[in-house]
């Protein structure tokens, strides 16, 4: 093995691999979890790459939507060897339905990971009812 010109070379598996200069914007759709409890909906996305400042979110006429933009002006410098990785942004949009207390939803990003809190209108909540003997009063 001979040290003069040494270069890293790295292959994609892919045969019809794209040139690597090539900047896209792409728009994805974050994997979702949602959670229904008894006074809340509970809705977990992943976002990597996203900062708080860069979330949209709405919620009108019971269809809850948010989109969220990655910030590609931290990328790291040198020469490129592959290229696989596309910055875009997050879309996503849900019909909730009326049964919302859209004055009570609450939002926050931790760890790429955004939790939208959507608290059920009172009237929605399900309560215990207490069943009585018949001798009770």
């Amino acid at each position: 093995m001979q040290n003069e010109d040494k270069k890293m070379e790295v292959q994609a598996c892919c045969p019809d691999e794209v040139e690597a200069k090539r900047v896209v914007t792409h728009t994805y759709s974050p994997a979702v979890d949602v959670l229904e409890r008894a006074d809340e909906v509970v809705v977990l996305a992943d976002l990597p790459g996203v900062k708080t400042k860069d979330v949209d979110i709405e919620y009108e006429d019971g269809r809850l939507s948010f989109t969220a933009r990655t910030d590609t002006s931290n990328r790291a410098t040198g020469k490129t060897l592959l290229h696989e990785y596309e910055p875009g942004d997050f879309r996503r949009s849900f019909r909730v339905g009326d049964a919302i207390d859209a004055s009570g939803i609450r939002a926050e990003m931790n760890d790429g990971v955004l939790t939208l809190r959507l608290p059920k209108k009172a009237t929605e909540v399900a309560r215990k009812i207490e069943v009585r003997s018949g001798g009770e009063s």
